[in-house]
Protein backbone atom coordinates (compact mmCIF):
# COMPACT_ATOMS: atom_id res chain seq x y z
CA UNK A 1 0.00 0.00 0.00
CA UNK A 2 1.35 3.42 -0.95
CA UNK A 3 0.70 6.12 1.62
CA UNK A 4 -0.42 9.59 0.55
CA UNK A 5 2.05 12.42 0.91
CA UNK A 6 1.55 16.19 0.98
CA UNK A 7 1.52 17.94 -2.39
CA UNK A 8 4.95 19.37 -3.13
CA UNK A 9 6.66 20.49 -6.29
CA UNK A 10 8.64 17.41 -7.32
CA UNK A 11 11.01 18.45 -10.14
CA UNK A 12 12.66 15.57 -11.97
CA UNK A 13 10.00 12.98 -11.13
CA UNK A 14 7.54 11.54 -13.61
CA UNK A 15 3.95 12.66 -13.08
CA UNK A 16 1.22 10.08 -13.77
CA UNK A 17 -2.27 11.45 -14.53
CA UNK A 18 -5.63 10.04 -15.66
CA UNK A 19 -6.41 10.62 -19.35
CA UNK A 20 -10.16 10.95 -18.99
CA UNK A 21 -12.94 11.33 -16.39
CA UNK A 22 -11.79 14.83 -15.36
CA UNK A 23 -14.38 17.44 -14.65
CA UNK A 24 -12.74 20.02 -16.86
CA UNK A 25 -13.30 23.74 -16.87
CA UNK A 26 -11.46 26.69 -18.33
CA UNK A 27 -9.61 27.48 -15.10
CA UNK A 28 -7.83 24.14 -15.13
CA UNK A 29 -8.06 20.96 -13.19
CA UNK A 30 -8.33 20.99 -9.45
CA UNK A 31 -4.96 21.26 -7.75
CA UNK A 32 -3.75 17.96 -6.34
CA UNK A 33 -4.67 17.21 -2.74
CA UNK A 34 -2.12 14.45 -2.12
CA UNK A 35 0.63 12.65 -4.01
CA UNK A 36 1.32 8.94 -4.08
CA UNK A 37 5.08 8.50 -4.56
CA UNK A 38 6.30 5.29 -6.19
CA UNK A 39 8.35 2.99 -3.94
CA UNK A 40 11.47 3.58 -6.07
CA UNK A 41 10.97 7.36 -5.90
CA UNK A 42 10.86 7.90 -9.67
CA UNK A 43 7.23 8.87 -10.18
CA UNK A 44 4.14 10.14 -8.42
CA UNK A 45 0.40 10.05 -8.97
CA UNK A 46 -1.55 13.19 -8.13
CA UNK A 47 -4.85 12.63 -6.37
CA UNK A 48 -7.75 15.02 -5.94
CA UNK A 49 -9.51 15.66 -2.68
CA UNK A 50 -12.36 13.44 -3.95
CA UNK A 51 -10.00 10.47 -4.18
CA UNK A 52 -8.51 11.04 -0.73
CA UNK A 53 -11.73 11.82 1.15
CA UNK A 54 -13.87 9.12 -0.44
CA UNK A 55 -16.39 11.31 -2.29
CA UNK A 56 -19.21 9.15 -3.64
CA UNK A 57 -21.59 9.55 -6.54
CA UNK A 58 -24.40 7.07 -7.11
CA UNK A 59 -23.13 5.12 -4.07
CA UNK A 60 -19.70 4.57 -5.63
CA UNK A 61 -16.37 6.19 -4.80
CA UNK A 62 -15.83 8.66 -7.60
CA UNK A 63 -12.66 10.41 -8.73
CA UNK A 64 -10.76 10.87 -11.97
CA UNK A 65 -8.02 8.61 -10.67
CA UNK A 66 -10.35 5.68 -9.95
CA UNK A 67 -12.78 5.99 -12.82
CA UNK A 68 -10.36 6.72 -15.66
CA UNK A 69 -9.82 4.20 -18.43
CA UNK A 70 -6.11 5.02 -18.49
CA UNK A 71 -3.15 6.72 -16.92
CA UNK A 72 -0.29 8.41 -18.75
CA UNK A 73 3.04 10.03 -18.02
CA UNK A 74 2.82 13.79 -17.92
CA UNK A 75 5.98 15.85 -18.35
CA UNK A 76 6.13 19.14 -16.41
CA UNK A 77 6.22 22.10 -18.78
CA UNK A 78 4.70 20.13 -21.67
CA UNK A 79 1.13 19.77 -22.93
CA UNK A 80 -1.10 17.02 -21.55
CA UNK A 81 -4.43 16.03 -23.09
CA UNK A 82 -7.51 14.88 -21.23
CA UNK A 83 -10.65 13.67 -22.93
CA UNK A 84 -14.26 13.67 -21.75
CA UNK A 85 -16.67 11.42 -23.59
CA UNK A 86 -19.74 12.85 -21.84
CA UNK A 87 -18.77 16.46 -22.62
CA UNK A 88 -17.69 15.43 -26.15
CA UNK A 89 -14.46 17.38 -25.83
CA UNK A 90 -10.74 16.99 -25.44
CA UNK A 91 -8.76 19.57 -23.51
CA UNK A 92 -5.08 20.46 -23.28
CA UNK A 93 -3.15 22.09 -20.47
CA UNK A 94 0.43 22.47 -19.32
CA UNK A 95 1.70 20.07 -16.67
CA UNK A 96 2.96 21.76 -13.50
CA UNK A 97 5.65 20.24 -11.25
CA UNK A 98 3.02 19.55 -8.55
CA UNK A 99 0.98 17.39 -10.96
CA UNK A 100 -1.73 19.94 -11.72
CA UNK A 101 -2.63 21.20 -15.18
CA UNK A 102 -2.66 24.93 -15.91
CA UNK A 103 -3.93 26.96 -18.85
CA UNK A 104 -6.62 24.47 -19.77
CA UNK A 105 -8.27 25.10 -23.11
CA UNK A 106 -10.60 23.14 -25.31
CA UNK A 107 -8.52 21.37 -27.95
CA UNK A 108 -11.27 19.79 -30.08
CA UNK A 109 -14.98 19.08 -29.90
CA UNK A 110 -14.33 15.33 -29.88
CA UNK A 111 -14.33 13.46 -26.61
CA UNK A 112 -13.48 9.86 -25.99
CA UNK A 113 -12.42 7.24 -23.51
CA UNK A 114 -8.66 7.44 -24.05
CA UNK A 115 -6.06 9.75 -25.55
CA UNK A 116 -2.34 9.66 -26.39
CA UNK A 117 0.16 11.63 -28.48
CA UNK A 118 3.07 10.92 -30.79
CA UNK A 119 6.43 12.69 -31.07
CA UNK A 120 5.06 15.04 -33.74
CA UNK A 121 2.39 16.28 -31.33
CA UNK A 122 -0.47 14.49 -33.08
CA UNK A 123 -3.29 13.53 -30.73
CA UNK A 124 -5.04 10.11 -30.93
CA UNK A 125 -8.51 9.99 -29.35
CA UNK A 126 -10.34 6.69 -28.77
CA UNK A 127 -13.97 7.58 -29.48
CA UNK A 128 -15.80 4.85 -31.38
CA UNK A 129 -12.77 4.75 -33.69
CA UNK A 130 -9.37 6.37 -33.32
CA UNK A 131 -9.42 9.99 -34.46
CA UNK A 132 -6.03 11.57 -35.13
CA UNK A 133 -5.67 15.34 -34.82
CA UNK A 134 -2.73 17.57 -35.68
CA UNK A 135 -1.26 19.73 -32.89
CA UNK A 136 -3.41 22.56 -34.31
CA UNK A 137 -6.60 20.53 -33.77
CA UNK A 138 -7.25 19.57 -37.41
CA UNK A 139 -8.55 16.03 -38.05
CA UNK A 140 -5.85 14.33 -40.15
CA UNK A 141 -6.74 10.63 -39.99
CA UNK A 142 -9.19 8.05 -38.70
CA UNK A 143 -8.09 4.56 -37.69
CA UNK A 144 -11.03 2.20 -37.96
CA UNK A 145 -11.14 -0.94 -35.85
CA UNK A 146 -13.88 -3.59 -35.58
CA UNK A 147 -15.03 -2.68 -32.06
CA UNK A 148 -15.20 0.31 -29.74
CA UNK A 149 -11.77 1.31 -28.38
CA UNK A 150 -11.29 2.13 -24.71
CA UNK A 151 -7.62 3.16 -24.48
CA UNK A 152 -4.66 3.88 -26.73
CA UNK A 153 -0.94 3.76 -26.01
CA UNK A 154 2.24 3.63 -28.08
CA UNK A 155 4.77 0.85 -27.61
CA UNK A 156 6.77 -1.82 -29.35
CA UNK A 157 10.53 -2.03 -29.77
CA UNK A 158 10.67 1.06 -31.99
CA UNK A 159 7.70 2.99 -30.53
CA UNK A 160 5.79 3.03 -33.83
CA UNK A 161 3.02 0.66 -32.73
CA UNK A 162 -0.26 2.09 -31.50
CA UNK A 163 -1.88 -0.44 -29.17
CA UNK A 164 -5.65 -0.14 -28.94
CA UNK A 165 -7.49 -1.78 -26.07
CA UNK A 166 -11.10 -2.44 -27.08
CA UNK A 167 -14.04 -4.02 -25.27
CA UNK A 168 -12.96 -7.61 -25.95
CA UNK A 169 -9.70 -7.43 -27.93
CA UNK A 170 -6.33 -5.76 -28.24
CA UNK A 171 -5.35 -4.29 -31.61
CA UNK A 172 -1.98 -3.06 -32.87
CA UNK A 173 -1.50 -0.60 -35.72
CA UNK A 174 1.87 0.49 -37.15
CA UNK A 175 2.14 4.27 -37.39
CA UNK A 176 4.39 6.63 -39.28
CA UNK A 177 5.41 8.48 -36.14
CA UNK A 178 6.78 7.25 -32.83
CA UNK A 179 4.79 7.54 -29.67
CA UNK A 180 5.92 10.18 -27.22
CA UNK A 181 8.55 8.77 -24.87
CA UNK A 182 6.92 7.95 -21.56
Amino acid sequence: MVDPEPVLSRPGLRVILPTNRWHVNTTGLAAPYRHYLSPDGTAFVSASEDFVTGFTRWNMKDSALLRSFGLASAIPGEPFYVTDEADVSTWVGTVQSDGSLAGMRRFVDQGGEGVTTDTQGNVYIAAGQIYVYSPAGKLIDTVEIPERPIQVVFGGSDGHTLFIAARTSLYAVRTRFRGRKE
